[in-house]
């Protein structure tokens, strides 16, 4: 090979290089909130389940993946999050990382574990991946856990609270779309920050009427797949965007 080839490709290697590595890039920050009608959520208190029954919380969490910002320079990112909403702070974050400079008119993201990465189970993921977590994933399904959500209800307003429930969805047809239309602006030295909310009376007031967990309190097996159906679709419905 002659000089002059091997100086082309020495400035070819060169100039690539120095424009990967030039690629100007900053962080987006999203934020997860709940309430439960007009009234703030917290796992263990007390909420209205129609006319006169109440109901208790002690588990929400969910799975956001294939998460993709819209616009001119759209982009997908490479991470993925469980946002756990028990407790008393109901407050999450969730911060994406080296995500390229520009201008974004939204975000949308699979509420559940998208098709592809749903073929994995958690040994094939990095333990600094959400999708590592044994907790949350189905065997017998071949499926990971998309959301979780636990509590007890009092069915006859006694305060009693006789009855526990539980509603897990997953299996591809589970997996709901989440679009978010916000314009920001991510460079090196900004840092939009999104916060989103979920309305979890929503969840199971659909179509206006209160799903009635008395008869069919545990929906997490493949018999109950419509009825999980249902509810990843009032869960995907009951996000929106706050600012």
């Amino acid at each position: 090979m002659n000089f002059l080839k091997i100086t082309g490709i020495i400035l070819s290697l060169g100039l690539f290089s120095c424009t990967k590595k030039d690629v100007p890039t900053g962080n987006l920050v999203i934020k997860f909130n709940a309430h439960y009608g007009n009234l703030p959520f917290a796992a263990l208190n007390e909420y209205p389940y129609g006319i006169k029954q109440s109901i208790k919380f002690s588990k929400l969490d969910f799975f956001i993946t294939h998460c993709t910002l819209k616009g001119t320079n759209a982009m997908s990112l490479d991470q993925n999050a469980l946002i756990d909403l028990t407790g008393t702070d109901i407050t999450r974050t969730f911060s994406f990382t080296g995500v390229r400079a520009g201008e974004y008119t939204g975000l949308e993201f699979i509420l559940g574990v998208n098709a592809d990465l749903n073929k994995k189970t958690p040994s094939q993921y990095k333990s600094t991946d959400a999708l590592s977590s044994t907790s949350h994933y189905w065997d017998t399904w071949n499926s990971y856990i998309f959301s979780k959500i636990e509590g007890v209800l009092d069915t006859n307003g006694m305060n009693t609270y006789d009855l526990g429930i539980a509603i897990h969805t997953g299996t591809d047809d589970c997996a709901r779309t989440v679009s978010i239309r916000k314009s920001f602006t991510i460079s090196t030295s900004t840092t939009p920050t999104m916060t989103l909310d979920i309305d979890v009376e929503k969840i199971f007031k659909q179509n206006g009427v209160y799903f009635d967990l008395i008869n069919s309190p545990l929906n997490h097996n493949p018999i109950n797949i419509d009825v999980l159906k249902n509810f990843s679709t009032a869960e995907a419905n009951a996000i929106i965007l706050l600012n």
